[in-house]
């Protein structure tokens, strides 16, 4: 089972605003220049939206052309969000105003997956980590939370949900709280499987 790290599927840089508490004032501060200012800078010296989209789905539309079935990404809820919506809305070159809107009004919880297919109608796999630290503290995000142990028995739940399916390769975002779910799916990975339900998976 390879693992490959992908910086381009880390989180949104939120600038001088990571670490602190979020609260509504602050999330809705985000939300209005994400929707009205979406080339200005978070937190200072963070991404813009822009920045931040580009990034995200440039390395996406990338990953759906070649990879095999089966693929799973480990990401996170800002980038979640994203791949989630611009699947739903037809995968959009631009993403408009009302794109915007609808994006700032969504949210995931820990350990969330959906499923998207790559263009060979393939099935490609996208999940968020489980809770850290700063989930569990009602702080924003910062590059060096860790999952605590609520999100390590999430991740192993998702590790469940996926043993049975043959995996080629995980994709995950190189920040600590990614790799670490994408190393406990892996342990399920790696265990002997039903050869009557992998061979269903594959069909």
């Amino acid at each position: 089972m390879e693992l490959e790290k992908d910086k381009d599927l880390a989180t949104w840089d939120l600038g001088k605003i990571a670490g602190t508490d979020q609260t509504e004032e602050a999330q809705s501060a985000i939300n209005d220049k994400l929707i009205n200012n979406p080339n200005e800078k978070i937190g200072g010296t963070g991404e813009s939206f822009n920045e931040f989209q580009k990034r995200v789905l440039d390395c996406v539309r990338h990953y759906v052309k070649i990879v095999p079935p089966n693929i799973i990404i480990v990401t996170h809820n800002t980038v979640f969000g994203l791949i989630k919506l611009w699947d739903k809305m037809g995968r959009p070159e631009t993403l408009d105003k009302e794109f915007r809107e609808i994006y700032s009004k969504q949210d995931s919880e820990p350990s969330d997956s959906f499923t998207i297919k790559n263009e060979k109608d393939g099935k490609v796999y996208v999940v968020r980590h489980g809770e850290t630290e700063d989930n569990k503290d009602g702080k924003f995000r910062t590059d060096e939370a860790k999952l605590t142990p609520k999100g390590e028995a999430q991740a192993e739940r998702l590790g469940r949900k996926f043993k049975n399916i043959r995996v080629p390769k995980i994709i995950s975002s190189p920040l600590h709280r990614a790799v670490e779910t994408a190393n406990i799916i892996i342990k399920d990975q790696s265990r002997e499987r039903p050869v009557k339900k992998m061979i269903n998976a594959t069909r």
